[in-house]
């Protein structure tokens, strides 16, 4: 157990944030019967959670945004990131070198 990544858990820890942080509702089906299915609606973050999220600056994180590395989006004058959007860029970080 000492050879234990403490990135790794680090990871764990955030994914696991993220995951009850995502808002779950429920929704009549569209038939109109009452029946009702989940509906997951990932969470958008602001660009101050989005970098305490991935524990990086500001400027890192605009710089991350406009490689397009990390989908971002605006609305009006804020700009949001989906915790989707991170997870995909924290998988293809992890996966970058692999062969």
């Amino acid at each position: 157990m000492d050879n234990i990544d403490p990135n790794a858990e680090v990871m764990h820890n955030s994914m696991q944030n993220c995951h009850q942080s995502m808002d779950f509702t429920r929704e009549k089906s569209v038939n109109g019967d009452d029946e009702s299915k989940d509906v997951m609606r990932a969470k958008l973050l602001t660009v101050p959670e989005a970098c305490e999220f991935l524990r990086i600056g500001r400027h890192r994180l605009y710089k991350l945004i406009n490689s397009r590395e990390l989908i971002s989006m605006k609305n009006g004058l804020r700009r949001l990131i989906s915790v989707g959007a991170i997870l995909d860029y924290i998988y293809h970080e992890e996966h970058k070198y692999e062969t």
